[in-house]
């Protein structure tokens, strides 16, 4: 310890006299070189706000996922004509579906919606609720061209007094979407099957076919048309729809306010005419 303590004294010493000895020669001490402090590191950029094109009619099959928590109220009215056979028809529904999703997977679910129909020279109108369903699907396979997954809508028998399907429905279905410019363009297929109907047998099974073109016009603005089809594979109907319309988002802080008007044309064996307006809530940051 002492040989140690010794030799600190020594080199202190030594320093000492060669800074004593520099000062002599120079008439000061020596200085040392300031460094300069490093300059602050660039504020990181903030992550682009989450935006997706949604289709509205095959909101469920759509291969885009929501980005965090959604909710959409809507309504539809619909009409019908019958000028050579039965009275001429209509209907008004009123739908609520909340889903959440990521960049890979997105699950929901739809509450039963009011259903009102009422048809010329047919009485009992109906004036109930509608079946629930649940929805959930995957996108593995996305790049900056194209999107492919595939998913699962279960339907459960909920509505009453002919709104419903009064049986349980299975519907696995493909999805994906490619890119032209900035235009999206997207399909999917699936088939719906229900369980056995005491009186309709499987009435209700159908293929279920959705083509959509998407395309951002500004940069809260977007045009979209959907074409639909519905195959009753144990029924003679294959009702076809053509469904023009508009999504305008509003931010609102940290959420974004979407309004969906949304026009729908009966081609064959469908209504003739339907008109809707979607109201959704977007929050990508939960």
């Amino acid at each position: 310890m002492k040989k140690g303590f010794y030799s600190l004294v020594i080199a202190s010493a030594v320093l000492g006299a060669s800074s004593f000895a520099f000062a002599g020669a120079y008439g000061e001490a020596e200085q040392p070189e300031e460094i300069p402090a490093p300059a602050p590191a660039a504020p990181a950029p903030e992550p682009e706000p989450c935006k997706v094109m949604r289709k509205h009619v095959g909101f469920f099959t759509d291969a885009e996922t929501t980005c965090g928590l959604r909710a959409e109220l809507g309504s539809f009215y619909a009409a019908e004509y019958h000028p050579n056979s039965v009275g001429d028809a209509e209907a008004a529904n009123v739908y609520l579906h909340i889903s959440y999703g990521t960049e890979l997977f997105e699950v929901g679910l739809t509450a039963p919606s009011f259903i009102y129909a009422h048809q010329n020279g047919i009485p009992g109108d109906i004036k109930d609720v509608g079946d629930m369903r649940l929805w959930g699907k995957v996108l593995p396979l996305r790049t900056d061209q194209y999107d492919l997954g595939a998913g699962l809508v279960v339907t459960f028998p909920t509505g009453n007094g002919g709104a419903g399907t009064s049986e349980y429905g299975f519907e696995p279905f493909l999805t994906g979407g490619v890119m032209a410019g900035e235009a999206s363009i997207r399909g999917s297929i699936g088939y719906n099957v229900f369980t056995e109907h005491p009186n309709l047998g499987d009435t209700y099974d159908n293929i279920d076919t959705n083509l959509a073109v998407l395309y951002p016009v500004a940069e809260n603005v977007v045009v979209r048309a959907e074409l639909t089809q519905n195959h009753f594979t144990h029924a003679d109907a294959d009702p076809t729809s053509l469904w023009p319309g508009v999504d305008v988002s509003f931010p609102i802080g940290e959420v974004d306010l979407v309004l969906r008007p949304t026009l729908g044309i009966g081609l064959t064996e469908a209504p003739d005419w339907q008109i809707g307006l979607g109201i959704a809530v977007e929050a990508p940051n939960i």
